[in-house]
């Protein structure tokens, strides 16, 4: 349940009308509070008003001026919102669209703005000078006053961030904080699972789950967002099942494809399916929330756009792999927990397909190997950034994987470089990179 909410929160943060609706709310609200508090101040001498006062036609200028402007701009602030999320798009890539829309900045600046507005109008409506009653509600009406200078000051800030934002530094930064926050999700420093089972154990567990276990099929197509590991060990508690979960969070699933295998295959339920399918959420987008490896694919991206030829930025790549290797590092400073979950007495209920070091060292190294071949610039850093991990207190899975990648550079650049001095620099370079990986403490988790 509780990721459920996580998940949807993370769609409304990410939308533009969730938010402003709220200020708008708050702005309606104050409104109609200050008008009540001005109608006691006229009508009750201990809350006579001596701080602000204006005539029926000066309230109905101000409020109107204060209004229009304040909807005038907010149009020119979403036409700059669209303008830089197209030029983050071609730049950055689509996938960066969504960090940038999860600034609260922005959806602060749009509903002051559009809340201004709102505010504006009601207290407008409330002024009253006919034959009947003369009321000017002056404490309200100096209130919009004080909201146009701030929607002046919040124009003013946000301008400043979109000029810092779309900055490549930023944007990589941002990325890089995300995956780091992702870590400290996915991977606990201590494992609450407790120690691994017994390998022989867990494969024969295993093999019996694959050839007689219940194939559970997903209800739906989209990418895995999240899985509530909780509900489904306590389903299996219940029931006294053991499940295998194929996929993990980041994975695209298709309608009808095997989520899950379980045991025993004769107890399960109508029910129990209907369970098993609300705790795995499926989404038409990954998110951060329990899959690491979606920030790391958002920076290759950012570096692979650069290192291209229409864009031709080896150092937007750099910079994208000096953050990769800090946030690599953090990965290796984290244990990552077992692929069993059990109950209290011990038992495993569940055996899931895990995060690994190699796959996220994979995916950051790959993609950005491939195209920076023959390139030296982003080549030379790719080993200097593996040598600079080498000097970390890293997990033999890891340095393991790091190891391979460093061979993997080697061979496809081994015949790029025809200069001389090209030729002595990548040497160096692969071979100090080599070196400080194999002599490098190692950790055994």
């Amino acid at each position: 349940m509780k990721l459920r909410l996580a998940r949807n929160f993370e769609k409304l943060n990410s939308s533009y009308w969730f938010f402003p609706s709220l200020l708008v709310a708050g702005a309606i609200v104050a409104a109609s509070g200050m008008i009540y508090l001005d109608w006691i101040s006229q009508t009750t001498p201990l809350f006579e008003n001596h701080f602000f006062e204006v005539s029926p036609s000066g309230a109905r200028e101000l409020l109107s001026m204060v209004g229009s402007s304040a909807i005038s701009v907010a149009g020119v602030v979403f036409s700059i919102t669209m303008l830089v999320l197209s030029m983050s798009s071609a730049q950055f890539g689509p996938q960066i669209l969504g960090n940038f829309m999860q600034h609260r900045g922005t959806q602060i600046v749009l509903g002051t703005f559009v809340g201004t507005f709102v505010y504006c109008l009601i207290v407008l409506s409330a002024v009253r000078n006919d034959r009947q009653l003369l009321f000017v509600p002056n404490l309200a009406v100096g209130l919009g006053l004080v909201l146009g200078i701030l929607s002046f000051s919040l124009l003013v800030y946000f301008i400043h961030h979109v000029s810092i934002f779309v900055r490549a530094s930023h944007v990589i930064h941002d990325v890089g904080s995300r995956m780091e926050a992702a870590v400290n999700h996915a991977f606990p420093e201590r494992c609450s699972d407790g120690k691994a089972p017994d390998k022989e154990f867990s494969v024969t567990l295993e093999k019996k789950l694959d050839s007689k276990g219940y194939a559970v099929k997903s209800i739906g197509s989209g990418y895995l967002q999240v899985v509530d590991w909780d509900a489904l060990c306590g389903l299996a508690v219940q029931r006294n099942l053991v499940m295998k979960v194929d996929y993990r969070p980041g994975h695209y699933v298709i309608e009808g494809s095997r989520l899950m295998k379980v045991l025993p295959a004769e107890s399960i339920t109508d029910k129990d399916m209907m369970r098993i399918c609300d705790a795995v959420l499926l989404g038409s987008e990954r998110i951060y929330l329990q899959d690491p490896e979606f920030a790391v694919h958002q920076l290759v991206q950012v570096a692979l756009r650069a290192l291209s030829s229409g864009i031709n930025d080896p150092y937007t790549a750099i910079n994208c792999m000096d953050r990769l290797s800090a946030a690599l590092a953090h990965l290796a400073g984290r244990q990552l927990p077992s692929r069993y979950l059990r109950d209290r007495q011990g038992n495993i209920r569940i055996i899931k397909n895990p995060l690994t070091y190699g796959g996220i060292v994979d995916a950051a190294f790959d993609q950005l190997r491939q195209q920076a071949a023959g390139n030296a610039a982003p080549t030379f850093r790719l080993l200097e950034v593996a040598a600079t991990l080498g000097e970390q207190d890293l997990p033999v899975p890891f340095r393991e994987v790091l190891k391979n990648q460093i061979y993997a550079i080697g061979k496809l650049n081994e015949s790029h470089f025809t200069d001389s001095i090209d030729q002595e620099d990548f040497r160096e370079r692969y071979r100090r990179a080599l070196q400080t990986v194999a002599r490098g403490s190692l950790r055994v988790d």
